[in-house]
C-alpha cells in the first residue's frame, strides 16, 4: 500500500512549521509530506511605536558592543535565524512545495492542494483555516487548535489553563470537536511560556491524531509516538497537585548588582584582549553548562521556562551552541574558533519532557541529558529533592527517555540511584557506574559513551570511582567549574561543567570564567584550584583501571 500523501498548515513561526512536517514524515508511518503552508497573520499597519524602535536599535548596539567583547562571528550558529526564506530554502532541499498566507488570501493555499491532491490534511493553527481548504483532501483534515491567551488576560489572572481543541473535517461536513484538552497553567508561567508549552503540546497532539487516522486508512504500522506517550506528561501534569499562584517573580540572581558591575568594569579591558588572543589562535574554550529542571513551578533547583527561552537566544547570538559529541570533535582537532557552549542537564526529571523540550522544539538547540536509571525505571521522586521536602518531580518515564534519545538528545549515566561517587566502597561504585551503563545501553539500544558525576564536586568524585570511569566510558564530566581548551591542560577523558545560572548577567560572566575572582587570580597564578584536581584526575586514571 502506498504512503498517504500529506500537508501541514500553521500559523506559527517557520522553524516550529518545519519541524512539524519533519516530525510527520519521521514519526508517522504511512505519511509522506507533500507540501506546507505558512498561514502567518496580516502585518500590522504603520511605523513601530517609538519606544520599540528605540529599545530595538540598543539592542543592537548591546549586541555590536558584546560581539567586540567575545571576539567571536557575527553569525555563530548558521541556522538560529529561521526565517520564511530558510523554510522556503529548507522545503526546496527535500522536494516539498510552499506557500505563505498572508491578509487572509486563502486561494495560494487552496491552488496548492488542488496541484498536490493529498490524502490528509493536519493544521496546527490559533484560528482555523476556512473549510474551502480544509474539505479538499481525500480523508479530510485534522486540526489543532491552541486558543492563545492575550497578554492584558494573563495579567489579569485567573485563567488556569490553555485549552487545546482536537477537530476533523471531512468532505462536505463541518468542523466537528473530536476532543479538548489544556494545558495548566503554573506559577511562573508567562504568555511565552504558555505558548511554547501548547505549541509543543499541540504539535504532538496533531501526530498522534495523524498516526490513528493513517492506521483506521488501512495503513498499519507502529509508531514512535503513540497516544500514551503525549497522554502521559499531560496526566502527570493535571494530577500533579498544583501550586499556588505566586504574586512574585522568582529571585533569579543570586549575587549583588553592584559586585556584577564593579566586575564587568574591571575586566573589560583583560576580557576584549584575551579574547581576541583567542580568535587569532583559534582556540576558545568549549564552556558545557549544567543545569537540571526547566519549571514553572518553584523548585530550588528549578528555571523558568521563558528564562531559559531568552537566555537560549541570547547565546544563538553570541555563542556556537553544540552538542556535547561535537564538543569533543572540536577539542580533539585543537580548533575552535568561536566562543563555545555546550547545554547539559542532569538526573532526568520528568518535567522536562514539556517545558525543556518546548524550547528545543522552539530554537532547534542541541542538548545532553544526563539520567539516573534506577529513578527512571521506578519514575520515582529523586532523593535529594525529598530530604528538603520537595515533592510531586517525578523522573522520566524509559518511553520518554527513549523518544528523546531518538531525536537528537544525547543521553549520558549519572549512577543508578544518583549515588554519591566520593565513596570508597568498589563494589557499590561499581553496580552504580557500570550497572547503570548496561541499564542505558539495553534500554536505547546503543553505546553509551557520556558520564556525570552526581554533585561533580572533587569531594564527590573519589580515585575509584574515576578509575572506574576510565575503564567503562569515554568520557566523564565533573562540576566543579573550569573551561576545556582544545589540546589544552584540560584531561581529555574529563571534562569540566559549570553551573548555569538563572540571571543573564551572571550567565554572560560565567561563560566569560570571571564570576569568581579568587578563583581566578589563582588559577591565573597556578595555586591549586582546577590545576590541583586535573592533576589528580590524571595520576588516578593512569594509575590503574579498578
Amino acid at each position: 500500500m502506498r504512503n498517504l500523501r500529506v500537508i501541514v498548515i500553521s500559523d506559527a513561526s517557520p522553524r516550529l512549521l518545519w519541524r512539524l512536517a519533519q516530525r510527520v514524515q519521521n514519526e508517522v508511518p504511512g505519511a509522506t509530506v507533500c507540501g506546507l503552508v505558512h498561514a502567518r497573520g496580516a502585518r500590522p499597519e504603520g511605523e513601530e511605536p517609538l519606544s520599540e524602535r528605540v529599545r530595538a536599535g540598543l539592542v543592537r548596539v548591546a549586541d555590536v558592543l558584546l560581539r567586540c567583547l567575545h571576539a567571536g562571528p557575527k553569525h555563530p550558529n548558521s541556522d538560529a535565524e529561521f526565517t520564511d526564506t530558510t523554510l522556503g530554502q529548507s522545503a526546496q532541499r527535500v522536494g516539498w512545495p510552499v506557500v505563505t498566507l498572508a491578509d487572509g488570501s486563502v486561494d495560494p493555499a487552496v491552488d496548492l492542494l488542488q496541484q498536490q491532491q493529498p490524502d490528509l490534511c493536519l493544521a496546527l493553527v490559533s484560528r482555523s483555516p476556512t473549510h474551502a481548504v480544509l474539505a479538499i483532501p481525500r480523508l479530510g483534515s485534522i486540526v489543532v487548535n491552541r486558543h492563545g491567551l492575550a497578554r492584558r488576560d494573563f495579567e489579569a489572572g485567573g485563567q488556569t489553563e490553555i485549552k487545546l481543541t482536537i477537530s476533523r473535517v471531512q468532505g462536505t461536513r463541518e468542523l466537528t470537536c473530536r476532543r479538548t484538552l489544556s494545558v495548566p497553567i503554573e506559577p511562573y508561567d508567562t504568555v511565552t511560556s504558555t505558548a511554547l508549552k501548547s505549541d509543543l503540546v499541540g504539535s504532538d497532539l496533531l501526530i498522534q491524531n495523524a498516526a490513528e487516522t493513517i492506521r483506521e486508512a488501512g495503513v498499519a504500522r507502529d509508531h514512535l509516538h503513540d497516544a500514551s506517550l503525549t497522554l502521559s506528561y499531560l496526566d502527570y501534569y493535571q494530577q500533579r497537585k498544583a501550586a499556588e499562584k505566586c504574586s512574585a517573580r522568582p529571585a533569579l540572581r543570586s549575587r549583588p548588582a553592584w559586585r556584577l558591575l564593579l566586575i564587568s568594569l574591571l575586566l573589560s579591558p583583560y576580557l576584549i584582549m584575551r579574547n581576541w588572543y583567542r580568535r587569532f589562535g583559534s582556540r576558545f574554550p568549549v564552556v558545557i553548562l549544567v543545569h537540571h529542571l526547566i519549571s514553572d513551578n518553584p523548585h530550588l533547583l528549578g528555571m523558568p521556562t521563558e528564562v531559559f527561552f531568552r537566555q537560549v537566544e541570547f547565546l544563538q547570538k553570541h555563542y556556537r551552541i553544540v552538542s556535547l559529541s561535537q564538543a569533543i570533535e572540536l577539542l580533539k582537532s585543537g580548533v575552535v574558533r568561536a566562543p563555545t557552549v555546550v547545554l547539559s542537564f542532569d538526573d532526568g526529571y520528568q518535567e522536562n519532557f514539556l517545558t525543556l523540550r518546548s524550547v528545543i522544539e522552539a530554537t532547534g538547540i542541541p542538548v545532553s541529558l544526563f539520567v539516573c536509571t534506577k529513578v527512571v525505571e521506578e519514575q520515582a521522586e529523586f532523593s535529594h529533592d525529598q530530604a528538603r521536602g520537595q515533592h510531586n518531580f517525578n523522573a522520566l518515564s524509559w518511553d520518554q527517555v527513549l523518544y528523546l534519545s531518538r531525536n537528537g538528545v544525547e543521553i549520558g549515566s549519572h549512577t543508578r540511584s544518583h549515588f554519591d561517587c566520593g565513596s570508597h566502597d568498589t563494589e557499590t561504585l561499581r553496580q552504580e557506574l557500570v550497572g547503570a551503563k548496561a541499564d542505558l545501553q539495553h534500554h536505547l539500544g546503543e553505546r553509551v559513551r557520556f558520564f556525570g558525576f552526581p554533585y561533580g564536586k572533587p569531594e564527590n568524585i573519589s580515585d575509584e570511582a574515576v578509575r572506574l570511569t576510565q575503564s567503562n566510558y569515554e568520557y566523564s564530566l565533573s562540576c566543579f567549574g573550569g573551561d576545556n581548551f582544545p589540546h589544552g591542560p584540560v584531561l581529555q577523558a574529563h571534562l569540566f561543567r559549570k553551573s548555569h545560572p538563572a540571571d543573564l548577567w551572571e550567565l554572560e560572566l560565567t561563560l566569560q570564567g570571571t564570576l569568581d575572582l579568587r578563583q581566578l587570580i589563582k588559577r591565573a597564578l597556578g595555586w591549586g584550584g582546577q590545576a590541583e584536581e586535573v592533576a589528580r584526575l590524571r595520576a588516578t586514571a593512569l594509575g590503574g583501571t579498578a
